[in-house]
């Protein structure tokens, strides 16, 4: 589940100005190899260079964006198709929890009712 930074930089990230393939720069000086610079992701997010880093690192372990390389060096990241569709997958994963519950729910009432009619049926 995003917090608050994240849902702010996955919708500044996944806006409709941005197209599918754009690469966001994670260091000043590589602002040149990316399309969006570090200075619009901190001005944006409105926390430090560290917190933006963690936030961005959290977004790559839950695999919402992947980092581009070059020569093994980290220059920038651009969001993955979880990233992309990430409001689409929230409410997948809402409505499946919430259908969990539903059946849950209904399975505990049946087998609490369950004996009360076989003892109806049965005298």
């Amino acid at each position: 589940m995003p917090d608050r930074l994240t849902k702010k930089l996955l919708t500044f990230m996944a806006d409709k100005s941005h197209p599918a393939g754009t690469r966001f720069s994670l260091c000043p000086e590589w602002d040149d190899y990316c399309n969006v610079p570090f200075c619009d992701l901190l001005a944006v997010s409105g926390v430090s260079e560290d917190a933006l880093l963690a936030a961005i690192d959290y977004m790559a372990d839950r695999k919402a964006l992947t980092y581009c390389t070059i020569s093994g060096n980290i220059f920038g990241c651009k969001l993955a198709h979880t990233g992309l569709n990430w409001r689409e997958f929230r409410v997948i994963s809402a409505r499946e929890r919430w259908s969990a519950r539903f059946w849950g729910f209904v399975s505990g009432v049946f087998i609490g009712v369950l004996p009360w009619l076989l003892s109806v049926l049965r005298g």
